[in-house]
């Protein structure tokens, strides 16, 4: 017999040195586990490439990705962001918001979040418009004229209110308190059906500086404890930080930009103080009004506003008889800066490439739009622009800004 023969009958010669296989239940179960485990690994494959997918090219129409979360280091500034497109943002005060939720993804990227994280619902809609939720007063000077004060948070607005007073107390003025109106229109519009001249004016200040301003104010809210409204919960990564720390402004910005899309997250959401940080331009918009006629006054000039009132609108000293308003009257107590969180605010937002200050900025970039006298050569939040000039080009381009 040849071996040929016997192979061919029998199996090969391995084969007759291997145990017939014997199929257990052990082995059957084992086989379900590691095919469970392939198939998991390649589904979170495809949802983390999808996640990446979505943060790298959040800006659709962008021909190049984003830096991932935490990844972002501080490059060279080889151009300028144009003061063109810039001014394209807000044509006659009136900000075109389409291109808001995509710019305000970027600057949530530089705090080091992931803006399409699972843990951030896509709410960003109702990012627009964030309108104040009170208005300012106004005043029938007579039958003609009504002056209107357009509020916006920490834009002396207490020293503006402390000239409400007084006009209240002319006899030959009518005052009316609009601060449980929301309505920022209202008063105009029922100042024209009444056949009245609706002489709108408003307070605005350096961007960067409000939002510094009114971080200030939410940290005093926050530890004040009649404002209960704002210190209700504890987050220790940020409370535990010495309030005179920059890096405290630095956190308070982290969490505050993720929870602007969590819309009301219960330590730094919407409402409450926070609306000391919401973008002034919000003010113009307006449904029905023209921006265009709101006189605006830089808060450096709040002392001689009723003058500046007579002079724009041609109103004679009878009909608007207060020269001042008292710089000290109604002066609010952070303005003493009692925690040191300003001062320390204010150093950290001087750094020339912190991202967080840069994420700022970005948050801010409609107030330099509509207000563009504040948008100077040496300006902190034009170095931001300029860094990230690329990426707001591609986005104004997206929306055809």
């Amino acid at each position: 017999m040849c071996l040929g023969t016997m192979t061919s009958e029998r199996g090969s010669a391995s084969s007759l040195l291997r145990p017939p296989l014997v199929v257990t239940r052990r082995m059957v179960w084992g086989t379900f586990l590691v095919v469970g485990l392939i198939f998991a690994a390649f589904t979170m494959g495809m949802t983390s490439g999808r996640r990446w997918a979505r943060q790298t090219k959040s800006f659709l129409g962008m021909g190049h990705a984003l830096p991932l979360p935490g990844m972002f280091e501080p490059g060279p500034i080889d151009g300028e962001f144009s003061a063109d497109s810039l001014k394209a943002m807000c044509p006659n005060r009136m900000p075109k918001l389409d291109a808001f939720p995509d710019i305000y993804d970027l600057a949530v990227l530089l705090t080091g979040k992931d803006p399409n994280g699972p843990d951030i619902p896509l709410s960003r809609e109702k990012l627009l418009p964030l309108t104040y939720p009170r208005a300012g007063w106004h005043a029938d000077l007579d039958k003609k004229n009504r002056l209107i004060y357009l509020r916006i948070w920490k834009c002396a607005n207490n020293n503006l209110q402390c000239f409400g007073r007084n006009l209240q107390s002319l006899p030959t003025t009518r005052f009316v308190d609009d601060g449980r109106d929301g309505s920022q229109e209202k008063p105009a519009l029922e100042a024209v059906r009444l056949g009245k001249n609706p002489l709108m004016f408003t307070i605005v200040r350096e961007p960067l500086i409000r939002f510094v301003s009114g971080y200030n104010e939410v940290l005093y809210q926050r530890v004040d404890a009649k404002f209960g409204n704002t210190s209700s919960c504890y987050v220790p990564e940020y409370d535990s930080l010495d309030n005179a720390s920059p890096e405290k402004f630095r956190e308070f910005v982290r969490q505050y930009m993720v929870s602007m899309l969590e819309w009301g997250g219960k330590c730094f959401g919407i409402g409450g103080g926070y609306a000391h940080l919401w973008p002034q331009a919000n003010i113009f918009v307006f449904k029905e009004l023209d921006p265009m006629d709101i006189h605006v006054i830089d808060i450096e000039d709040t002392e001689t506003v009723p003058k500046e009132l007579r002079r724009h609108f041609g109103l004679t000293h009878d009909q608007l008889p207060i020269d001042t308003i008292d710089p000290e009257c109604g002066q609010h107590v952070t303005s003493g800066d009692p925690l040191g969180s300003y001062a320390a605010a204010k150093a950290a937002a001087a750094e020339p490439d912190d991202p967080i200050i840069d994420a700022v900025c970005l948050y801010i970039i409609y107030d330099y739009a509509c207000f563009p006298d504040y948008y100077l050569p040496d300006s902190r939040c034009k170095r931001a622009y300029d860094r990230h000039r690329d990426a707001l080009e591609s986005i104004l381009d997206k929306h055809r800004v």
